[in-house]
């Protein structure tokens, strides 16, 4: 008795991973990727621990939503991933969306009053912990002004230079 339960509970564990597996039938459509690497200067100065967020600026190609992402290390720094860490991203151009993950987001619908808020409000965030801040219309990668082309080849990008005046 005790080995059937075993068997029957191995059998119920596999089962989903089978039925996954078995009734895909069609690969994923993952996009070639190409290794990419960056930096940003806020102010003329690396900064840490800012995520980038690139979207394509023609979707055609990228059937699951793709959207490549990558965090500045200490030395400013990001590599991104699409897919698997540090795989980089299908070549292409892509609108760039700069923000810290504790920023409150901003709407891409946003007005200029809504925006001049969200720039009020990091303002404050700055005095509160130190961290030097910029506009949030930088989050919004149809407004935030910063564009950038992934080559066929990969490589290092320009460095994204942000400022913390108003924009």
């Amino acid at each position: 008795m005790k080995s059937s339960i075993s068997r029957a509970a191995r059998s119920a564990t596999l089962f989903p991973v089978a039925a996954l597996v078995g009734c895909s039938g069609a690969e994923v459509p993952m996009q070639k990727t190409v290794k990419v690497s960056g930096s940003v200067l806020l102010d003329g100065k690396l900064v840490e621990g800012l995520d980038i967020r690139f979207i394509p600026a023609d979707k055609t190609n990228f059937k699951l939503d793709e959207t490549p992402l990558g965090r500045t290390d200490a030395a400013g720094k990001f590599t991104l991933t699409t897919y698997y860490n540090g795989d980089g991203a299908p070549p292409g151009d892509y609108l760039v969306a700069v923000s810290y993950p504790d920023q409150v987001p901003v709407s891409e619908e946003a007005d200029e009053t809504a925006t001049a808020i969200a720039a009020a409000k990091a303002k404050k965030e700055r005095a509160k912990d130190g961290k030097p801040r910029f506009p949030q219309i930088y989050q919004v990668p149809q407004k935030s002004g910063l564009v950038a082309t992934v080559a066929k080849g990969g490589g290092e990008l320009p460095p994204f230079e942000l400022s913390s005046a108003k924009k």
